[in-house]
């Protein structure tokens, strides 16, 4: 038989409206990251506020975070690079469990992957779209918006999605890493997707265009597109426009429709613009001035930027001395959805429209890390366990009686009665039955129990019998019958 001592396991309970797993409060920034919070012992929890802080490493090649309890100015978390359950600094999977516990919590950071976010207009000739319309085909996986609103896409009733001229990439999966493949350079550590982040990029449809590199030709040639990078998109003088080259498909000296269909959907109605690409300037100074000097190098030589122009940038491999154009996208396009059969004798007649509408501005969205501009903030104040309401009525005292023995004992000489339930402190005075007081015990080490060894205070065992117990507490009193019977 196993005889258990009774008590209290804790004074406090947890709070019932809380959740054991809640996100941080993004308040600066723009990345699409998270940062969850976990709680692993409600009991250790401080009740401060915290910030999660970003930087880089000395190296400034890796970004770490700190956990910062603000409300005593103290980095509870320095330079941690975990990110998604991985080692940022060494690429190593450690897995989200690897994230430190601190102060009963565990904080789990997380990183969207480098990839696409959305793809919309955000204007046609009308002018601004109330919400933007999709431009992208999500049946096929691409993320965003779709082809939410696409009715209100352009004004003359045309639909264009943004794509690959190259039909058997036209999935999501596919189209993402085959359009990024070079950015940034052949042979770039740093190149593909994330070479693109976190910039986001605009496509716009105007009077005034801007000059695409005819590939076939060689020549310098008016497009109605401007093509920019706008960075942060909250920022304008961050932008800079950017210069395209295309594959003339329909060998007629312009970038225009080209009379074939794109698989992008069923039939043979989805005609779209010729295949381009998209550079960059070496420098990516804002503005147009980048713009204008790679059109003036190719004007004067189509060939300054060497035979692979189209996938290369400055001092990488297969690019030329002097090269100042970098590939930013490759083989892109424009498809309007269903808007002709491109089998038609009329073609393109039948066509409703045969370039998107001057005004249209195509947006490509990429997601965001987070970066040392974004700091998540959450405070454990309503997650601090509530302290039960003491009484000390639940004081008792046991074995009550003490027949001779308690299984605590471990020599035949010892004897041991023991309080229960008492606050931090308390002042503990037994009395005989006529009144006299015979023992004062003091409760201070903040525990829960005290121990009555049954002598008195000469330090003699008392006689069995019936003895009254008054323990003093901050919270009130209680008066307890102990009852001894001592071993003959």
């Amino acid at each position: 038989i196993l005889i258990v001592r009774p008590g209290t396991s804790t004074q406090f309970i947890e709070n019932e409206n809380q959740s054991l797993l809640f996100q941080a409060d993004h308040i600066a920034g723009y990345s699409d990251g998270i940062v969850s919070i976990l709680v692993v012992d409600p009991f250790e929890i401080t009740g401060q506020d915290y910030e999660v802080r970003f930087r880089y490493n000395t190296e400034n090649s890796t970004i770490s975070w700190d956990l910062i309890d603000i409300s005593d100015n103290i980095t509870v978390i320095s330079g941690n690079t975990i990110q998604n359950g991985i080692d940022m600094e060494t690429g190593g999977e450690v897995g989200e469990g690897a994230n430190p516990i601190v102060e009963g919590l565990q904080i789990v950071v997380s990183s969207p992957s480098n990839e696409f976010k959305d793809f919309y207009v955000t204007q046609n000739a009308g002018g601004p779209i109330d919400g933007n319309a999709g431009a992208a085909a999500d049946y096929y996986s691409y993320p965003g918006m779709g082809r939410d609103n696409i009715e209100n896409q352009q004004s003359n009733g045309s639909r264009w999605f943004i794509t690959t001229s190259n039909g058997s990439n036209k999935n999501y999966e596919d189209f993402f890493p085959y359009v990024t493949r070079y950015a940034g350079g052949y042979g770039n550590p740093d190149g593909g997707m994330q070479y693109l982040i976190p910039d986001d990029y605009e496509f716009r449809f105007t009077a005034t265009g801007s000059k695409m590199l005819n590939r076939g030709t060689e020549l310098v040639v008016d497009t109605p597109l401007e093509i920019w990078n706008i960075g942060d998109v909250s920022d304008p003088d961050d932008d800079f426009q950017l210069m395209g080259i295309f594959n003339d498909s329909n060998e007629d000296g312009e970038w225009n429709m080209y009379q074939d269909d794109s698989p992008i959907s069923g039939g043979t109605n989805d005609p779209y613009m010729e295949g381009f690409y998209v550079l960059e300037h070496a420098d990516r100074a804002p503005g147009t001035a980048g713009y204008l000097a790679m059109v003036d190098a190719l004007t004067a030589d189509p060939n300054a930027s060497g035979a692979y122009i189209w996938a290369t940038g400055p001092g990488l491999p297969l690019s030329v001395e002097g090269q100042i154009t970098r590939v930013v996208l490759l083989n892109m396009t424009f498809v309007e959805w269903n808007g002709g059969d491109v089998e038609a004798a009329n073609w393109p007649a039948d066509v409703t429209s045969l370039v998107p509408e001057t005004g249209t501005i195509f947006r490509m969205v990429t997601t965001k890390p987070n970066s040392p501009r974004d700091v998540y903030f959450f405070s454990t104040d309503s997650l601090k366990p509530a302290v039960l309401e003491y009484s000390p009525k639940l004081i008792n005292v046991w074995p009550n009686p003490y027949f001779a023995y308690n299984p605590e004992e471990r020599t035949p000489s010892e004897r041991k009665v023991m309080f229960t339930h008492l606050p931090e402190t308390a002042t503990i005075r037994i009395f005989d039955l006529a009144g006299n007081l015979i023992r004062i015990i003091q409760h201070s080490d903040g525990s829960q129990y005290a121990l009555w060894d049954l002598r008195n205070m000469a330090n003699r065992l008392v006689s069995s019998g019936m003895y009254i117990a008054h323990i003093e507490t901050a919270f009130g009193d209680q008066i307890l019958k102990v009852a001894v019977i001592q071993p003959k």
